[in-house]
């Protein structure tokens, strides 16, 4: 059973993801909010990890589609999607899911190339995609782990709620880092 504080966190993701507001995340709607980021980081760098957030975008959909015996539209509501999110902890693969975006969303916020996204990267990419500053520095304060104003992929994931498996070693640690 996933405890009630994980399961919220999985319904977030839903609401985040669903663009249109129809109550359904379908391909269009984690593409358009993956394009949206793109266009608005704008950075030289934006080509080729755009087109990675958005491929990791649609992983992040068609692999709880996959679990959730989506619609025939390949569409899923809130309840499919963390009932799928919920499976995909359960077998192992939660991982597979989430990493490829996590990791792309980095990659293209990090306007320096560090491999760290600072408060202000962090801030415009989540304004972006309609946060408004104040909820986005808290955000950035809580992904920030060790408190030393940038955010990791590994602070993300684990800052972020995505460390669904927290046993040592366990499949939701992140995967390795991406050049």
């Amino acid at each position: 059973m996933v405890d009630t504080a994980l399961r919220e966190k999985y319904a977030h993701r839903f609401r985040v993801h669903d663009a249109d507001g129809d109550g359904f995340i379908g391909e269009d709607d984690v593409v358009r909010r993956a394009e949206r980021l793109v266009a608005a980081v704008g950075n030289g760098s934006a080509g080729r990890h755009g087109e990675d957030l958005v491929a990791a975008a649609r992983t992040f959909r068609r692999e709880p589609a996959g679990h959730a015996g989506a619609d025939p539209a390949g569409r899923m509501d809130e309840t499919a999607y963390v009932g799928a999110l919920e499976r995909a902890r359960r077998a192992g693969t939660i991982g597979e899911v989430v990493g490829p975006s996590v990791r792309a969303h980095v990659a293209l916020v990090d306007r320096d190339g560090d491999g760290r996204v600072d408060l202000a990267e962090f801030v415009s990419a989540q304004r972006a995609v309609g946060q408004d500053p104040a909820t986005a520095r808290a955000a950035f304060a809580a992904l920030d782990r060790d408190g030393d104003g940038v955010v990791t992929v590994e602070e993300w994931w684990r800052g972020g709620g995505v460390l669904h498996d927290r046993r040592p070693g366990g499949a939701g640690q992140p995967g390795p880092r991406t050049p």
